[in-house]
């Protein structure tokens, strides 16, 4: 399965193409090889979507091009191409070999010609280590290597193609496939990350496959672009795909945002990236539920972000972010109440932690949301803030009770302490608390809203933070 992963790789990554074309008889070398060049990048259909009569039609016009231009070497490639596709075709296992040895013989003839090409040293690597032995095969098969195979093993050639094409993204990713192949997992892994973070036009189905390499908390380590927005989708496919995992392995991914948001700011310090987009892409990556998993990452992106707000004009959210760089996020449990209609009666239930991603809503009738603070918690500012851009608080609305045992609640007139800003086109609500709080902590809505404007996942819409 392996082998076909890397046939069909060579096929469409190399951008091998089918065209069907005339050319006289009497052509030129130099018109030989524009016809030549033409198969090769403006071909109307993909081998790797055709049938064997295709296949076998491009190796019969390859092979005769190549006959009347043997020092073509993007000429000798699509010949060994052709034939390394037409084997795919071939019943005989003779027949297969000695398609096989034809490929390698002009593969090897192409990186003679054109030695800086990465593509004919990866085709070149992959085939002398697919055939383990070609010389000794090769003769057996009755189809001799007529170049001699310098002192260079698959491994080493492939990594040559690497220091001769550091950005060919395409070429890289296929030198990946074939260090699979040769069991070289943790060389594969490196290239696949270093080919996600330079190509901008990483596939889905790329991406994907990569994902599925990932077996261990080091493999997904070797594999993670740390860079935005790369980053950003496999945060996505672990959170949501593979949430087990996601959670144990959690301090890489933390470590991944932190090495992205260095990458940012060198790309900020260098000018290769205007103010604007880079307020946009720390606002974006700030966005991750990790940051609440880690202090001291969350610290950091809100150092950044006050700069940010402050440089947009918020001087008022600015300052509330650097207030909170500060201090340090306290582990609350949450509750909810759906249907709260003696608030002062009802005990707080649904319990969950504070990195709850659930979504939730705060303003709905008769709802009430609970928080409970560890003993040793000191409490100093309580956030909450909705995720519709557009959200605006009713304060008279909200109203915040006490309690030490969560049986009877009474008021806690906090009015005093309560704040408004404005970040984003929403309001966010800003609590001050002294540090000596009760344990349990109940905030009800008594307007008659049913349709919620204050709505966000859990770990969002209430925040607590305190003094280190």
């Amino acid at each position: 399965m392996r082998i076909s992963l890397l046939i069909a790789a060579l096929v469409a990554l190399f951008g091998l193409a089918f065209a069907v074309w005339d050319y006289a008889a009497s052509a030129s070398a130099s018109s030989i090889e524009t016809q030549g060049s033409l198969l090769v990048n403006k071909g109307a259909q993909v081998l790797a979507d055709t049938d064997s009569a295709a296949a076998e039609t491009l190796y019969r016009r390859a092979r005769a091009l190549a006959q009347r231009t043997k020092s073509a070497p993007h000429i000798r490639f699509l010949l060994g191409r052709s034939a390394a596709v037409l084997s795919m075709y071939r019943a005989s296992a003779s027949d297969k070999i000695s398609l096989l040895c034809t490929a390698l013989a002009n593969y090897r003839a192409a990186a003679q010609l054109s030695p800086a090409v990465p593509g004919y040293q990866i085709a070149w690597a992959e085939l002398d280590a697919r055939l383990r032995s070609p010389e000794e095969l090769c003769q057996a098969a009755g189809a001799p290597l007529p170049i001699a195979q310098p002192g260079m093993s698959p491994l080493e050639r492939l990594r040559w193609a690497e220091k001769l094409g550091p950005f060919n993204t395409s070429e890289l990713y296929l030198a990946g496939l074939v260090y699979l192949s040769l069991e070289q997992k943790s060389e594969a892994l490196a290239l696949f990350r270093r080919v996600q973070e330079i190509n901008p036009r990483f596939t889905r189905a790329q991406r994907e496959y990569v994902y599925s390499l990932v077996g261990s908390e080091h493999e997904l380590r070797s594999a993670m672009p740390a860079r935005y927005p790369e980053v950003l989708q496999w945060i996505y496919h672990f959170s949501r795909f593979r949430e087990g995992e996601f959670a144990a392995w959690r301090s890489a991914f933390v470590e991944a945002v932190a090495l992205a948001l260095s990458e940012l700011e060198q790309r900020r310090s260098a000018q290769n990236l205007d103010a604007p987009s880079y307020h946009h892409f720390l606002k974006t990556l700030s966005k991750t539920d990790l940051l609440a998993a880690s202090d001291e990452l969350r610290q950091r992106f809100d150092r950044r972000l006050a700069e940010a707000y402050a440089a947009e004009g918020n001087m008022s959210w600015a300052a509330v972010l650097r207030r909170r760089s500060e201090l340090q996020r306290i582990r609350v449990l949450k509750g909810k109440v759906r249907d709260d209609r003696r608030p002062v009666e009802v005990m707080v239930y649904n319990w969950a932690g504070d990195i709850d991603t659930r979504h939730t809503a705060l303003d709905m009738q008769g709802v009430s949301l609970g928080v409970f603070f560890p003993s040793t918690a000191k409490p100093e500012l309580l956030i909450l803030e909705g995720a519709d851009s557009a959200a605006k608080f009713e304060t008279a609305s909200i109203q915040f009770l006490q309690s030490k045992d969560n049986l009877a609640f009474s008021p806690y007139d906090l009015a005093a302490k309560i704040s408004l800003v404005a970040a984003d086109g929403k309001e966010i609500m800003l609590v001050e608390l002294d540090g000596d709080v009760p344990p349990y902590l109940k905030i009800h809505y008594r307007g008659a809203k049913r349709r919620p404007s204050i709505a966000n996942r859990s770990v969002d819409l209430i925040q607590v933070y305190g003094a280190p």
